[in-house]
């Protein structure tokens, strides 16, 4: 109930909208939104063509795991993460390899 309520308020997303070539739906968001933060519009079609080259422009691009790497901000995103990951699943290999362990040394004794 309070999700329907709340998406009466919550417009659809401008890039979303221009995606679909919805472009007065997108307009009347931007207004919207521009009343809201009491800015005028500064240029809507620059906007929208932004948008529009952005879009097109990302079905072109290839990506690998060198991306990662790249940028100084991904690096200090990824480094922690994949250490964050090792150890975590070193954790979880360990208890595994500690519970079987424990079985075997269980089971003899129970037969």
């Amino acid at each position: 109930m309070c999700s329907i309520h709340r998406s009466s308020f919550i417009p659809e997303s401008f890039r979303w909208l221009v995606a679909r070539n919805k472009i007065k739906d997108a307009r009347s968001v931007v207004d919207q939104v521009a009343r809201l933060n009491r800015r005028p519009i500064n240029d809507f079609d620059l906007m929208v063509r932004s948008v529009e080259n952005h879009l097109t422009g990302e079905e072109d691009r290839k990506y690998s795991l060198l991306v990662l790497f790249r940028k100084r901000s991904m690096l200090k995103l990824t480094v922690p993460l994949i250490i964050v990951w090792f150890v975590r699943s070193s954790k979880f290999i360990l208890i595994n390899e500690m519970l079987l362990l424990k079985l075997t040394a269980i089971l003899p004794v129970l037969c």
